[in-house]
């Protein structure tokens, strides 16, 4: 009875250790994204369904779709006095760079100019903050703290891409999104038709 006793006693005390000794590490990458024209006219920029928006005011808002894979990883020699799992976020894939294409259409033929470089980018949660650069932006998105940080809250998962630099555009267009990963992969949509004046 007491060898029992000890032995429930022992038990209680390995799990117990495990548990306050456990670290989790969550992979993480961005699997997806949605995109909305918006109009940048007024105090806030508001995502429109409107098919003409002025040149100066166009941007496009960009929300991510994460991918989160939690696994833990039990650490008893360094981390003995721990009380509660720790997190650490590890970005498997990494953006490369953001392409902007404006698609042309005239005639069934379409045209395609990259104006990624007529574009600065601005967290949509920061309305009020500066332009920031798209290397910025990459930056933020590659970041383990962003998926910290959106996995709470998901107005931080999107930015807005705003038309700086007149471009010609003469007729109705549509804008191609690239996100190209150091991997090779792409992940692309199109905004709806609109025609900026």
């Amino acid at each position: 009875m007491i060898k029992k006793s000890l032995l429930i006693i022992c038990i209680i005390k390995i799990l117990g250790l495990i548990q306050s000794c456990c670290e989790e590490n969550i992979n993480c990458y961005w699997k997806d994204f949605t995109i909305d024209n918006i109009d940048n006219s007024n105090i806030n920029p508001l995502i429109t369904n409107q098919i003409q928006i002025r040149k100066k005011a166009y941007g496009i808002r960009v929300t991510m779709i994460d991918s989160l894979l939690y696994y833990a990883n039990l650490n008893l020699v360094q981390n003995v006095n721990a009380t509660s799992c720790g997190q650490n976020y590890i970005v498997n894939k990494k953006i490369n760079k953001i392409q902007i294409i404006v698609l042309n259409k005239n005639n069934l033929q379409i045209d395609s100019i990259d104006v990624s470089k007529n574009f600065k980018a601005r967290k949509s949660s920061e309305t009020n903050s500066k332009y920031i650069t798209m290397q910025a932006i990459i930056d933020y998105l590659n970041s383990p703290d962003t998926f910290n940080e959106t996995s709470f809250n998901s107005t931080d998962s999107s930015f807005d891409l705003y038309l700086m630099d007149t471009i010609n555009i003469q007729d109705t267009c549509k804008f191609k999104l690239n996100l190209l990963f150091y991997d090779n992969s792409v992940l692309s949509h199109e905004t709806s038709e609109l025609v900026l004046y």
